[in-house]
């Protein structure tokens, strides 16, 4: 999109975001974890990489297994965990099948059904904390509704926000307690 943000699309339905900065980069979101992109990140930058989840649902905390710390809102810990087990897996890998007819002849089904997301070191991210990239800072703001844990964040350098599903172009409509 510009030197400073790229746009990750996995398999056309999620989107995670590569931030930036001088220093450091960040990765907003992991996506289902089909696939392996952390080389395409490394085309972009070498820069030491933080990564941080807008929320919990396994679309968009899937691809955790891949890093070894991951930033999340403590609200949506046990919602991040709740999708790493086969029934989940298994629901998840056969709807994008249904979706997206190609990716089962690239997947590798085995693996995405061993690997787990339970080895990250996770640490938790409230209201205020912030990320400093050098250059461009991200301000963490909690953003409940679409889960009790979705947060989003501010970049006043380019007065941009990261919102994962917390807002989006067309209606999700959540029912719970």
């Amino acid at each position: 999109v510009t030197d400073w943000l790229y746009i990750l699309d996995d398999i056309n339905s999620e989107r995670m975001y590569l931030i930036v900065g001088k220093e450091r980069a960040l990765l907003f979101d992991t996506g289902y974890g089909l696939f392996d992109f952390r080389p395409l990140i490394r085309e972009v930058t070498d820069l030491p990489l933080t990564v941080v989840c807008s929320h919990g649902h396994d679309d968009h905390v899937l691809g955790n297994h891949l890093f070894d710390t991951v930033y999340i809102a403590r609200e949506d810990y046990e919602l991040c965990l709740a999708g790493d087990n086969p029934e989940s897996k298994d629901r998840l890998i056969r709807s994008r099948y249904k979706k997206t007819p190609y990716i089962e002849e690239v997947i590798d089904r085995d693996a995405y059904m061993n690997m787990t997301i339970r080895n990250c070191d996770y640490r938790f991210v409230g209201d205020g904390d912030v990320f400093d990239l050098g250059g461009l800072t991200l301000k963490v703001y909690p953003l409940p509704g679409h889960t009790k844990g979705s947060i989003g964040l501010y970049c006043k350098e380019h007065r941009a926000i990261f919102a994962g599903d917390a807002l989006t172009y067309h209606p999700v409509i959540m029912y719970g307690k």
